[in-house]
């Protein structure tokens, strides 16, 4: 059993992120991790982004004005540029509401634990998220190291979201963790959905896997373990916001639960581009 290291997360109001700006405002690079900023790669995962003096540059995808990297075996709380959710998501035509906890984010030696605990059979479902402070990402490259749980009855997601209509996801459901979903949310009603299954690793709740999603103007693109699987170019977001992750349940026919017991999705790493709508211009690294 992985030892327990007290999660201390911080808490937000006038908060100042990632570097001090100059003028013009400098890209940020934040990183929680003893080990440098280009650190050696884990096998099966995507090439680090290149700093070119004024951008990190994603070969094949574009350049982006921000990254957020962190290594969450060597750090004993979420980093300034991370949020822990605590609000309460409506139940709407599901048997449960759903409420982020911010104690069921657990810092432990293999990762950040993303925890829905168990047993659960009342409004509404203790569940677990975090998200960017950053509400202007407007386009990115984001790659997640996670292990699935292999306790059936929630969803997990890596995703961008500005609202309902404005979401590009990647989802794994823990009662068929067979498969990965590779989801762009419809932009308009009347629009044809746009999600799609592929074979997920067979190993998906024993191992680390990367999960990516390169985001650009007409375009989506989704990778398991640095291989491209699906490029969506309908339904493609356009708006600013949030990057997010979680973990939860509300007893849907999507999520097959409440689960029986704690249900665990393990994140070991976060490597994420971005474009800031903030950042007008460029500065040095």
């Amino acid at each position: 059993m992985p030892s327990l290291r007290k999660l201390s997360v911080i808490t937000l109001g006038a908060l100042s992120v990632g570097a001090a700006p100059i003028a013009p405002e400098s890209p940020i690079d934040s990183v929680a991790s003893d080990s440098p900023v280009m650190e050696r790669r884990d096998s099966a995962s995507s090439a680090a982004a290149t700093w070119n003096g004024c951008t990190y540059a994603v070969k094949g995808v574009g350049n982006f004005n921000a990254r957020l990297s962190v290594d969450f075996t060597k750090t004993s709380s979420l980093p300034s540029t991370l949020h822990a959710s605590s609000n309460t998501i409506g139940q709407g035509t599901a048997p449960y509401s759903r409420q982020f906890d911010p104690d069921n984010l657990d810092l432990e030696s293999d990762g950040l634990h993303m925890i829905v605990p168990g047993g659960q059979d009342t409004s509404p479902i203790s569940s677990a998220q975090m998200t960017t402070v950053w509400d202007d990402i407007q386009y990115g490259s984001v790659r997640t190291v996670a292990k699935a749980s292999s306790v059936a009855g929630s969803v997990h997601g890596f995703f961008y979201y500005y609202d309902d209509s404005q979401e590009t996801d990647i989802e794994i459901r823990t009662a068929d963790t067979s498969q990965v979903h590779f989801t762009n949310q419809v932009t308009t009603p009347g629009n044809a959905e746009t999600t799609y299954n592929f074979t997920a690793p067979s190993d998906i709740t024993t191992a680390f896997h990367e999960y990516r999603i390169d985001w650009v103007a007409g375009k989506t693109m989704f990778y398991v373990d640095g291989v491209l699987k699906k490029t969506v170019t309908k339904n493609v977001p356009s708006s600013a916001g949030w990057w997010m992750w979680n973990n939860w349940s509300n007893g849907n026919t999507w999520t097959l639960g409440p689960p029986a017991s704690d249900n665990h999705l393990v994140i070991k790493k976060i490597d994420a581009y971005f474009n800031r709508t903030s950042i007008a211009s460029c500065g040095t690294k």
